[in-house]
């Protein structure tokens, strides 16, 4: 029960990462602008010259030399989607990242394509998660309820093992092992570790844990990382390495990657771990307890470029490189305050107070502006919109909002600058 219980709470928060995150406005060299909330890195590509990274807040793309930054979004390079979930490249250089809610694009630097299922044969544009390149240059797509492919034509998918349409069937990774067998990765009901035949998904039983992500080893061995602790594959047997049979720090691993030596290295929590096969070695990551000591915040993907430097992605402490056992924040994305307090930026002062029954926003504008104003339950879904893209004078405002007891995020947007703040409904 215990176990199931730590499953499901995980699950939760994994769910309501995917669900919320503000939007990014624009970039800059070193920071990244628009980003006021804690925002979640999901994948890193890196294709030599430039690191690739998808957030909720858009597609960020570093320099890996001069560590200048751009940013593409929705406004400014036509991404059907802000929320971005992966990254691949296919054979001609061109980047495939899949969204959240709309589907996938291609993209190529600037020039965006977007594939939905309004104007393709994709079946659904929900939770596009996954996403994989094969020989032939095929993409295929783990979304909600569906495995794809596409060959640059035509569509092609295949339904996700489930007893009925309720519930969430995401499926977190896909990997091809060195004979071309597709594997999927991912959590539902009915299962979490699946091998395609190339006619259908094929569920391995043995598997009973979310599998956040796959790495595939010289020796074909399939490594798995799961709410659970890492798993080794060899085609046969399954062997678990956790907490109370290794030195493996935490059982929570999110993304396993190899480096050149054939060593394993691991996203556990709020420790990067190197595994060569015998010993776990960790190292623990500076400022993810800082910026949330309710130990929600870990390290989410890794990269690790040609120089073996080791890119960490995280949820809400930006971006961090690891050199030779010592850690840099390269990116840092500026902390949300948590409670129902005073947040400010140059142009504005709002005040969020908890009234008894709901909210009362007190905003200030020394100069006109324009303001939007949203609240949210702490799954994603969206409460209310009290302002939605407003024009205001400058001078002081007033709204009020009746809640019922609990918590809730409040999403501010003044001139593009977005700010996102955690807000406790109780009694007085």
């Amino acid at each position: 029960m215990k176990t199931r219980m730590i499953t499901n709470l995980r699950r939760a928060i994994l769910i309501a990462s995917l669900m919320l995150s503000p939007v990014a406005a624009f970039s800059q060299s070193g920071e990244w602008a628009g980003y006021s909330g804690k925002e979640m890195i999901s994948r890193i590509l890196n294709d030599g010259k430039y690191l690739w990274v998808a957030t909720n807040s858009g597609l960020l793309k570093l320099n890996t030399e001069t560590e200048e930054t751009v940013v593409y979004n929705r406004d400014n390079s036509g991404l059907p989607d802000n929320h971005l979930r992966n990254i691949a490249k296919d054979r001609e250089g061109n980047l495939w990242v899949t969204t959240q809610f709309n589907g996938i694009a291609k993209f190529d630097d600037g020039n965006c394509s977007v594939y939905s299922s309004s104007n393709s044969g994709l079946p659904t544009d929900q939770y596009c998660t996954s996403i994989a390149i094969d020989d032939a240059d095929n993409k295929w797509v783990g979304s909600l309820l569906y495995l794809n492919r596409f060959d640059d034509e035509d569509w092609r998918s295949w339904t996700t093992p489930r007893s009925s349409i309720a519930g969430y069937w995401f499926i977190y990774d896909l990997k091809f092992d060195r004979e071309g067998v597709l594997w999927l990765g991912g959590s539902a009901p009915e299962w979490h570790f699946a091998k395609f035949t190339g006619e259908e998904i094929q569920v391995l039983t043995e598997i009973s844990q979310d599998v956040n992500h796959i790495e595939i080893d010289d020796d074909n061995n399939k490594w798995l990382a799961t709410g659970r602790g890492l798993v080794k594959y060899d085609g046969a047997d399954f062997i678990t390495y956790h907490t109370e049979n290794s030195d493996i720090p935490s059982n929570d691993v999110y993304y396993v990657t190899k480096d050149a030596s054939g060593n394993l290295w691991l996203a556990a929590g709020k420790y990067l771990v190197r595994f060569d096969g015998e010993n776990f070695t960790s190292y623990e990551t500076p400022l993810l307890e800082e910026v949330d000591p309710a130990g929600q915040n870990f390290i989410l993907c890794l990269n690790i470029d040609p120089k073996n430097n080791i890119w960490l992605g995280t949820k809400r402490s930006g971006l961090f490189k690891f050199t030779q056992g010592t850690f840099r924040q390269v990116l840092k994305i500026s902390d949300t305050e948590t409670g129902i307090k005073e947040t400010e930026n140059k142009n504005q002062e709002m005040k969020i107070r908890n009234t008894g029954s709901g909210i009362s926003f007190d905003l200030s504008l020394t100069e006109k502006a324009t303001v939007s104003l949203s609240v949210f339950d702490m799954s994603g879904c969206p409460v209310s919109t009290l302002l939605n893209g407003q024009y205001l004078s400058s001078g002081n405002y007033n709204y009020n909002m009746d809640l019922s007891h609990g918590i809730f995020l409040v999403k501010s947007v003044v001139n593009g600058k977005v700010n996102v703040t955690k807000a406790v409904v109780r009694d007085k």
